[in-house]
């Protein structure tokens, strides 16, 4: 929001000078460096002559100009510089923009992103072994099949099942592939058998009739994909190299041949989740990972079980049961004993452990001297990278459960704000889980930023610019980190592009806030959406939307193209969500009607030299300009409501004219002025003090909407809230 109000400023017209001005239209074509054309419209004002003055076409008409660029404004990318340093602790390969706060004009900079400054030190990963190594080659075009069916390869020989409901609308276009989930995510590990005439799948084919174990890992997925996408001599390979690789896989393999040898003896199969040997680069053993428990089981059927310790997100071999292709030795994953590595000069804190946030930043960094498996998995990282995030938003959640006294959850609520409310029903109360404003996404998250900009706006007034920047995977910088894995593209390692988005948008901030590139600033708020529309699928507005019939854009030619798009992917996303036929219809398929003067989208012709008569010049007749005047807001009602207090019951004198300002404030002051001169004796009506329930999905509408801010709010047409 940048200085002074718009009466101080001089380029921004009132109602006072546009009518004693002439209106001009006025167009401008530039040719930009990259050989794009932007066109511009607009209206001009320029002073009405006095009588008998004379007057240049210059200032009687509009012009059309083309030019190259304005002489002095050099485009310049703003280069953040490449991914050239080295984490002096883990070896990571970071931005310098990346560097701690504390390092910020340091020649060798420091850097907690990656290691927390020395604090997480973690095993390093083996070397991709063959014939893995030589399918994850993103030079070798042979293997563009496997790399585009890595997740179905990777389900034939995981452990555990993907829980979660898989999102497949997002890639039903031309974009790039990106993995997205609804709902709960778990890993579900079942039994050692399959029950009877079920096919084995996951853990059990490592156990169950291992004679025809090829054909059975891909029979269990020819459902689902065609025989052409999934090559026999592939699956056969990668199951040898689990055999000897993966320790996940050895353990299986021992439990069945123990079975094998001790008949039908009742037994179940332990992975343990604590570890005894706090080793860092050694590979585990079976003995230390799993245990059997042989037992009897009691009087009915016999079972051989999986017992997993602790299955949940913090069990160790949590991601190596689901990932098999990209721990290939079966390494352990996080569990909340990881000790902080002793490093001085690093801070301290009471924490004596590594968080489950901490380490996933710490494996998805390009580190040197290691393995390259996880960040090669291109699919198949993008869907451990949302288990993972979904793994740290669970732990968070538990957290939050566990400590609400710690919260002191009953500042939040309690009797009287149940009172507050109107709640009246007993029925409706019981303990609830809070969560604070501190968890990102919470609805007490949203309330309290939404009430910060509320008051911003109310201290320092509308705000003056609304600015939407968007990531482009293609920026130079992003290129070069993709560039220490040859032929890897942005949507391979999306964490890349979300990091490079942060620094950017944290130069842009400094470029408004520290720099005033815009004049000074005195608030700034911003938002970061993952999608086009607020709408989602399974709400009452997305309900909604399947009736539409019919919807009306105004001004359509004053906007980009990306807009269009944007609605038109909203729609298809929505409406075809119960009607899949609807996502191959444009705008899924609803009637779109396009409002707006057309004309104002210009011929441009590069290069051209501009005609001395322009057919385009356009000048306002002297029959439409008030020349004379005392109060400007008298003279036009005047001039257009002739006779306005005899005639004001007559519909047909009202229905033909009307009186248009581009500024709110004049509209205000001329509805104030007429509706003074409406006969009768005036009428107050009582405003509402609550927003209707049927116009929004929220449940907290007594926080987000206040009365005061109700009667705050001033609409078109209706007179201003008095507080008589």
């Amino acid at each position: 929001m940048n200085e002074g109000s718009p009466a101080d400023r001089p380029g921004i017209p009132t109602l006072a000078n546009m009518l004693n001005k002439s209106i001009f239209l006025t167009s401008n074509t530039n040719i930009g460096q990259d050989g794009k054309v932007h066109s511009y419209c607009g209206l001009r004002l320029a002073d009405i002559p006095a009588a008998g003055a004379g007057t240049s076409s210059a200032s009687k008409y509009a012009h059309t100009r083309v030019s190259r660029r304005p002489k002095g404004v050099p485009v310049v990318y703003h280069n953040l510089g490449p991914p050239s340093h080295q984490c002096s602790m883990c070896n990571a390969t970071m931005w310098y923009n990346e560097r701690s706060k504390k390092s910020r004009k340091a020649v060798t900079p420091t850097f907690s992103l990656c290691c927390q400054e020395g604090k997480v030190l973690l095993p390093k990963f083996n070397d991709t072994p063959q014939p893995l190594k030589k399918l994850l080659d993103y030079n070798d075009p042979t293997t563009s099949r496997f790399k585009d069916q890595i997740r179905v390869y990777n389900s034939m020989f995981c452990f555990t099942s993907f829980g979660a409901r898989i999102d497949h609308s997002v890639n039903s276009g031309r974009g790039p592939y990106t993995f997205r989930i609804n709902g709960q995510n778990y890993h579900r590990m079942g039994s050692l058998l399959p029950a009877e005439g079920v096919p084995p799948r996951y853990a059990q084919l490592y156990f169950f009739n291992t004679q025809n174990e090829i054909r059975n890992r891909m029979s269990a997925f020819m459902s689902k994909e065609t025989p052409e996408t999934v090559d026999k001599n592939i699956v056969a390979n990668l199951t040898q190299m689990l055999d000897q690789t993966s320790v996940m896989a050895k353990l299986f393999r021992m439990a069945k041949e123990w079975c094998r040898s001790h008949g039908d003896a009742n037994f179940g199969l332990r992975l343990l989740s604590e570890r005894t040997v706090t080793r860092q680069y050694n590979t585990h053993t079976i003995y230390e990972v799993s245990t059997l428990i042989i037992n009897n089981f009691g009087d009915g059927l016999p079972t051989r079980d999986i017992v997993v310790n602790k299955n949940n997100t913090g069990h160790p071999s949590y991601m190596a049961l689901q990932y098999p292709l990209l721990f290939l030795f079966g390494e352990d994953g996080y569990h909340e004993n990881i000790p902080y590595h002793i490093n001085k000069g690093i801070r301290k804190t009471k924490r004596g452990y590594v968080t489950m946030k901490e380490y996933y930043a710490y494996i998805i960094q390009q580190q040197q001297n290691q393995g390259t498996t996880l960040l090669r998995g291109g699919r198949l990282f993008q869907q451990y990278l949302v288990d993972a995030f979904t793994a740290i938003k669970e732990q968070r959640l538990n957290w939050t459960r566990n400590n609400q006294d710690t919260l002191r959850v009953d500042l939040y609520h309690n009797l009287c704000d149940v009172v507050t409310r109107g709640d009246t029903s007993a029925a409706e109360l019981g303990k609830r889980i809070v969560l604070p404003r501190t968890y990102i996404g919470s609805p007490r998250y949203m309330m309290h930023n939404y009430q910060d900009a509320m008051d911003l706006c109310r201290t320092y007034g509308n705000p003056d610019m609304f600015i939407t920047f968007t990531s482009n995977l293609k920026w130079p910088e992003i290129v070069e980190m993709l560039g220490y894995i040859l032929g890897q593209k942005s949507h391979d390692r999306p964490e890349v592009g979300t990091r490079f988005f942060k620094m950017k948008l944290t130069e842009l901030l400094e470029d408004l806030t520290k720099h005033h590139i815009f004049g000074k600033s005195y608030a700034v708020v911003y938002v970061i959406e993952n999608s086009t529309c607020g709408i989602k699928q399974n709400t009452h507005l997305a309900e909604l939307m399947q009736h539409v019939w019919l919807i009306i854009w105004d001004e359509a030619p004053m906007t980009q193209r990306y807009a269009f798009e944007a609605l038109d992917k909203t729609l298809r996303d929505i409406l075809g969500y119960k009607n899949p036929a609807k996502r191959n219809r444009i705008f899924g398929g609803t009637t779109v009607l396009l409002g707006g003067d057309f004309r104002q989208i210009l011929p441009v012709i590069p290069n051209a030299k501009r005609p001395e008569d322009e057919p385009t010049w356009i000048e306002i007749p002297e029959e439409f300009l008030i020349k004379s005047w005392t109060s400007p807001i008298e003279q036009i009602v005047a001039e257009t409501y002739p006779d306005f207090t005899s005639r004001q019951t007559d519909d047909d004198y009202l229905k033909e004219r009307a009186i248009i300002t581009p500024r709110n404030d004049d509209a205000d002051a001329i509805n104030e002025n007429m509706f003074k001169k409406l006969g009768g004796a005036p009428v107050t009506y009582n405003s509402a003090d609550k927003i209707c329930k049927a116009s929004t999905d929220t449940s907290d509408q007594h926080n987000l909407y206040p009365v005061e801010f109700l009667n705050s709010l001033n609409f078109q047409g209706i007179p201003s809230m008095s507080s008589a």
